[in-house]
């Protein structure tokens, strides 16, 4: 798992101002019946974020070798409002176990199960710790938006996340910029969904998609060669043309394909030939890549069940 970026985690819950909301409508005219409960509904929030965490420490501890140090250090763990520092190959992951965990607690006076989202900031060991929080807040807000709008009431778990390379840029929406390719079109999928209630699927912006095609891509076997994706990488930035041009160019449609392949069907999408003729689709109502968050996570990423040894 040696890496030289880490990642700061930073989780908020949703919706919390609709609970207590509901706590001052049930509690009506009784003061004391309201504070009481309001008591109660906090101490359940630190003790579900609380378990949510020791859990998904626990899960991490179950993969890695026993003489090791455990890859994890909580900062924050106040209420809703959670942060935690993670070895970046394990980050998303974490991130992802801590949100399911989290929908697993049972949430005060019968009300709807808990929802949060996460930003993921992945930085080089010696990024200054601030600007990593600070981008993570971020990103953990950008989760939140992107949530709102697959779910009004807040049940949507969401994750965003970004690499670091040292570019320094103001706020997210400059660093988000990069991510536009030269033809107008988006090269990324983020942020993505985790968890959603019935009813509500996010299609291809689903942190499933993202995993699946990562996991694809580390174990096609050398069939893609990781000299190729960096360049494909590099041709997606170019845009929809340069794309279609180099997966021709470089024979690397047909190993793409297979690679994938299984990849998608496993993250429940409808898999076609013309996905990859070059690797962008209509999604949300604009040309979207489906694969570059994949190429550029995967040398910061193990699935979770693959971090034993």
């Amino acid at each position: 798992m040696a890496d030289n970026f880490v990642a700061v985690i930073h989780i908020d819950g949703n919706a919390m101002g609709k609970r207590v909301d509901t706590i001052y409508q049930q509690a009506g005219a009784d003061w004391d019946a309201c504070c009481a409960a309001l008591r109660a509904f906090s101490h359940n929030i630190q003790q579900s974020f609380e378990n949510a965490f020791r859990r998904m420490a626990e899960r991490v501890a179950e993969f890695c070798p026993a003489d090791k140090e455990l890859p994890l250090r909580p900062l924050i763990l106040a209420g809703d409002d959670v942060c935690f520092v993670a070895a970046a190959p394990i980050a998303l992951e974490c991130s992802r176990i801590f949100l399911e965990e989290l929908a697993r607690q049972k949430p005060f006076g019968g009300q709807p199960p808990y929802a949060a989202c996460a930003g993921v900031a992945v930085v080089h060991t010696k990024f200054p710790f601030h600007t990593a929080y600070d981008l993570a807040e971020e990103l953990c807000s950008s989760a939140k938006k992107f949530g709102s709008t697959l779910d009004a009431d807040g049940r949507v778990s969401a994750m965003d996340w970004h690499i670091e390379y040292g570019q320094m840029k103001d706020n997210l929406a400059e660093l988000r910029d990069d991510y536009i390719a030269q033809d107008g079109s988006r090269i990324d999928l983020r942020p993505v969904a985790v968890l959603t209630p019935a009813g509500c699927r996010p299609g291809w912006r689903d942190y499933a998609v993202v995993r699946e095609l990562c996991k694809a891509l580390q174990k096609s076997g050398g069939a893609v060669a990781r000299g190729k994706l960096k360049v494909l990488r590099s041709a997606l930035k170019q845009g929809r043309v340069e794309s279609e041009f180099y997966l021709k160019n470089a024979s690397l449609t047909k190993p793409l394909q297979k690679a994938v392949r299984r990849a998608l069907d496993a993250a429940g999408l409808t898999v076609t030939d013309e996905l990859f003729r070059d690797l962008f689709l209509t999604i949300d109502g604009e040309a979207r890549c489906f694969i570059f968050d994949s190429i550029e996570m995967m040398d910061h990423f193990v699935a979770f069940e693959e971090v034993r040894g």
